[in-house]
C-alpha cells in the first residue's frame, strides 16, 4: 500500500486552497467587470481624475493650475493618485479611459487576496476563503472597485494593508505605507488615524499588549506629511472643507438599513460571529464597530467597513458550516447563488452614468462654441463638462479649497428653482455664465420643472433640447 507523506498532503491542501481562492477572485472579477460595457463612468468624479491624469502626462509633472475647474484655480488635490495613473499610462500606453476602468477592478481583486491573508492570520485558511468570498460579493467593496476610479478606492486596499502590517508587527513597512496613503487621499487617511487612536485606548483598557509608541510614530509620520502637503498649497488651511461638501449625496448620513443593504446578506453571518463565538478577536470587533459608526456620517465613509465585515462574515459562516456539515455543499451553492443575484448591470450607480444624449450634448458644446465660454450646471456634471467640452465650468465637485464655492452653489440653486427672468439673469451674470447645462434627472425634477424650465425669458435660447439633456444659451 502506498504511503502519502505529510508533506504531500500539505502540498495538496495548499493547491486546493489556492485554486478555490482563484475561483473566488474570478467571481469578484465577473461581478466588477460589467462597467466595461458602459459608455461612461459610474460617477462624474472619474472625469475629473481622467482630466488630471492627462494633465500630469502632458505637463510631465504635477499640475500647478487647472484652467477649467471653477473657471480657473490652483491644483490642490493630493497628487499621488494622478501620478500613479500617469505612470501606468506611460508604461502601458493603454487608452486613458480603459486604464481608469481596469485598474480599480485589479486593486479590488488584490483586496480579495489581502482579506484572505488577513483572515487566515487571525483565524485559519477556511475562514480566510470564506472572508474572501464575502468581500468579492459585497456591494460596499464594489462601490469603489468596479470600474469607478477614485483615490478612496485605492485607499480601500492600502488602509487594510497598513492595519495588517501593524497586526503582524511589521511597523517599518506600515510607516512607509501610511505616509504614502496620506498623499493618496487625506480624508481616508484620517479614518485610519482615528481608528488607530481608538484601538490604542481600547487595547489599554482591555490590557491587550500593543506597541503604542510604534503606532503613534506611524500616526505622527502621516500627520507630518499632511501638514507639509497642506503648507505647500497656495490656499489657507481653513478653505480645505466647505459646507457644500457636506450637502453632497455621498456625505448624506447613512442609516443602519442602508449599511446592511450594502453588506448584502453578510450581516446575518456577522451577527453570528459577534454573538455566537466564545473566543473574540477584539481588534477585529473594534475595527468593525468603528467603521460601522464612522459610516453613519456619510455613505462614502462607510466603504471601509467592508474588510472587517467580510472577515466577521467569514467567521460566522464557518460556524454555520460546522452545524450543517452533511449539507455544506448545498448550503455553499445557495450562498453563491445569492452572491450572483447582485449581478445586475449598473446596479451600483443607478442614474449616475452619463446618458449617450448627455455626452452628445457635451460634445456639441466642444465642437460649436467659443473656447472662452463659461458653462453653469449642477456641480456633479461639472467634471464631465470640463473633460468633454474642454470649456471652463462655473462649479464642479472639486470642493477642496474651491474659490467662492458657497456662492457658486447658491447661484445654481437660485437659477434652477426660479422662473423669474430678472433673478436668472442676475445669477448668471455673477460668474459670466454663457450656457446652462440641464442633465437627465434634473429635467424630471420638480425644482427644474417648476423653476428654470418654466421660465420664458428673451435672453434664453434652447440650443440643444432633448428629453434627457438641454443646453440653454444666455445672450446679452
Amino acid at each position: 500500500m502506498k504511503k502519502v507523506s505529510a508533506e504531500g498532503n500539505f502540498d495538496k491542501t495548499l493547491k486546493k486552497v489556492f485554486v478555490v481562492l482563484l475561483l473566488i477572485v474570478f467571481l469578484g472579477f465577473l461581478l466588477r467587470v460589467p462597467d466595461f460595457v458602459f459608455d461612461s463612468f459610474g460617477e462624474p468624479d472619474n472625469y475629473f481624475h481622467l482630466r488630471m491624469i492627462k494633465k500630469v502626462v502632458e505637463e510631465k509633472s504635477v499640475p500647478e493650475f487647472d484652467e477649467l475647474s471653477m473657471q480657473g484655480r490652483y491644483y490642490s488635490y493630493a497628487p499621488l493618485y494622478h501620478v500613479i495613473f500617469a505612470e501606468l499610462y506611460l508604461f502601458s500606453e493603454l487608452d486613458f479611459e480603459f486604464l481608469l476602468h481596469l485598474f480599480p477592478i485589479l486593486y479590488g481583486l488584490m483586496g480579495i487576496f489581502l482579506v484572505f491573508v488577513f483572515a487566515r492570520k487571525i483565524f485559519n485558511e477556511k475562514i480566510g476563503l470564506y472572508s474572501a468570498f464575502f468581500l468579492s460579493t459585497m456591494m460596499y467593496h464594489m462601490i469603489r472597485t468596479s470600474g469607478n476610479s477614485r483615490p478612496d478606492g485605492l485607499a480601500l486596499l492600502l488602509i487594510p494593508a497598513v492595519l495588517y502590517l501593524i497586526y503582524t508587527k511589521k511597523y517599518k513597512i506600515a510607516f512607509l505605507l501610511g505616509i504614502t496613503q496620506m498623499i493618496l487621499h487625506p480624508l481616508s487617511s484620517f479614518n485610519l488615524i482615528l481608528f488607530l487612536l481608538v484601538w490604542i485606548v481600547i487595547a489599554k483598557t482591555k490590557k491587550i499588549e500593543i506597541a503604542v509608541k510604534k503606532i503613534l510614530l506611524i500616526i505622527e509620520g502621516m500627520l507630518l506629511v499632511f501638514l507639509l502637503w497642506l503648507n505647500s498649497l497656495p490656499y489657507h488651511y481653513s478653505e480645505y472643507v466647505s459646507k457644500v461638501s457636506f450637502e453632497s449625496s455621498e456625505m448624506a448620513k447613512s442609516t443602519l438599513f442602508t449599511q446592511l443593504t450594502l453588506m448584502l446578506y453578510s450581516w446575518v453571518f456577522i451577527l453570528i460571529a459577534l454573538f455566537k463565538t466564545e473566543k473574540k478577536n477584539y481588534f477585529l470587533i473594534v475595527w468593525f464597530m468603528f467603521e460601522l459608526f464612522y459610516g453613519v456620517f456619510g455613505t462614502r465613509l462607510g466603504i471601509f467597513v467592508s474588510f472587517p465585515a467580510a472577515i466577521l462574515a467569514g467567521q460566522g459562516f464557518s460556524i454555520i458550516i460546522e452545524k450543517v456539515k452533511p449539507y455544506a455543499k448545498i448550503f455553499f451553492v445557495l450562498i453563491l447563488f445569492m452572491g450572483l443575484m447582485i449581478y445586475i448591470p449598473n446596479v451600483q450607480f443607478p442614474g449616475k452614468s452619463l446618458s449617450s444624449t448627455e455626452k452628445n450634448a457635451m460634445k456639441w458644446l466642444n465642437e460649436f462654441t467659443e473656447k472662452d465660454i463659461n458653462i453653469l450646471s449642477s456641480w456633479d456634471r461639472g467634471h464631465p463638462l470640463a473633460e468633454i467640452t474642454k470649456r471652463k465650468v462655473v462649479i464642479d465637485g472639486y470642493f477642496e479649497f474651491a474659490p467662492q464655492l458657497n456662492e457658486r452653489n447658491n447661484s445654481i440653486k437660485e437659477i434652477s428653482s426660479t422662473s423669474d427672468c430678472n433673478k436668472i439673469k442676475t445669477e448668471a451674470e455673477k460668474f459670466n455664465s454663457n450656457y446652462f447645462f440641464v442633465f437627465n434627472t434634473a429635467i424630471k425634477s420638480k425644482t427644474y420643472k417648476n423653476g428654470l424650465l418654466e421660465a420664458e425669458c428673451d435672453f434664453m435660447n434652447y440650443i440643444f433640447d432633448s428629453d434627457s439633456s438641454k443646453i440653454i444659451q444666455f445672450t446679452n
